[in-house]
């Protein structure tokens, strides 16, 4: 097949899959995964051209068994999938992780060739106590296995097909209680008050909540935005109309010009810098510990799913890319609305027959 595009050659493995790759006389070629004619190829082969998306690391034949793991990891961190594929706050949060995998017991200096699907488990089994950092541990290693299979360094990838370890419930949902206890103590006008509602009504993450403002108006007047969390690797943009009684508090609150909850001193709030005014503002308001603005998220969530909403339309709203979490918060509604009306039936079936041993 010919391509246009300058340098881009292709073959044919074993298997009869055409590989793509740009290669410059000269120096190293760079495997192109995308679909050819698709932005994302194009994206690629200018990502190679460039130089910021590495080379396929050479496999030596017989002699990949030797490379250690923290090889392997070097490795993945040079290649497009570490540099350009994900943010940079997934790269914070994954690098300590990666090195304390590395760390332990020496893992780092073993061949990762002889990296086995019940290392990985053990690994996993040890981290129990904590499900979640087990479950993110597996979820990271993965990634860079899957580099290894990519880049035919692996044939199989070890973290395949492992389950992850069941995690609490997270996040604390607030109650309607505790919703009411916040708004008795901070009154419409505050910042706190706006922070919380704001939290509530669109759903949405601390990362997001803190930069909300005039900054994301559009001329209709609705609120648009790309999400914070996954916005360089995984964008969602989500486009929000600002309900009036929203819009009156927002009229009522000193906000800022760029967006709508600054500092005393007039300034954007970092989002570390609003998460502990947020948790002054609940501590003041007597809500213990539990009480998280993520926990406003979902309860957000279950107030849309208790009224009727779809789980499409939530999505649309708090922006999540899969049904299964939202659905998880509508089917509990559907529960909760089917038992309440399973003893509507009763009540109505009682007031109509005495109860056993009355008169009458």
């Amino acid at each position: 097949m010919k391509i246009a595009l300058k340098y881009v050659v292709s073959d044919t493995d074993r298997h009869g899959n055409v590989r793509y790759y740009y290669r410059e006389p000269g120096k190293r070629k760079v495997r192109l995964r995308a679909k050819p004619g698709t932005a994302e190829f194009f994206e690629q082969w200018t990502a190679a051209k460039n130089g910021t998306m590495t080379a396929a690391p050479e496999r030596e034949t017989g002699a990949c068994d030797g490379k250690s793991l923290r090889w392997l990891v070097a490795e993945y961190k040079q290649s497009y999938y570490w540099t350009s594929n994900i943010g940079e706050k997934t790269r914070r949060d994954r690098a300590p992780i990666i090195e304390r995998f590395l760390e332990n017991n020496g893992d780092g200096e073993k061949p990762y060739a002889k990296f086995e699907r019940r290392h990985m488990l053990k690994r996993r089994d040890a981290l129990r106590d904590t499900p979640a950092a087990a479950n993110t541990l597996v979820k990271t290693m993965k990634q860079v296995f899957a580099f290894a299979v990519e880049y035919e360094l692996l044939e199989t990838n070890p973290c395949a097909g492992i389950k992850p370890l069941k995690e609490g419930p997270g996040y604390h949902t607030w109650t309607h209680g505790e919703i009411a206890q916040f708004r008795s103590h901070h009154p419409i006008g505050t910042k706190a008050r706006l922070a919380m509602e704001l939290a509530y009504e669109f759903s949405q993450r601390i990362s997001d909540v803190h930069r909300l403002g005039p900054q994301f108006l559009t001329s209709e007047g609705n609120l648009k935005f790309v999400q914070k969390k996954n916005e360089e690797s995984n964008p969602v943009e989500i486009d929000l109309p600002i309900p009036t009684y929203l819009r009156d508090m927002i009229d009522q609150t000193l906000i800022g010009t760029a967006t709508f909850l600054v500092t005393e001193y007039g300034n954007p709030f970092s989002v570390k810098g609003f998460g502990n005014k947020f948790r002054e503002w609940c501590d003041e308001a007597g809500l213990p510990q539990r009480c998280a603005m993520h926990g406003l998220r979902k309860a957000g969530s279950v107030a849309m799913a208790e009224s009727g909403t779809s789980p499409h339309q939530i999505m649309s709203v708090t922006g999540h890319r899969t049904l299964a979490e939202v659905q998880r918060y509508t089917e509990a509604a559907k529960k909760k609305k089917l038992a309440a009306e399973e003893f509507a039936r009763r009540e109505c079936d009682y007031q109509k027959v005495p109860p056993f041993g009355s008169e009458g």
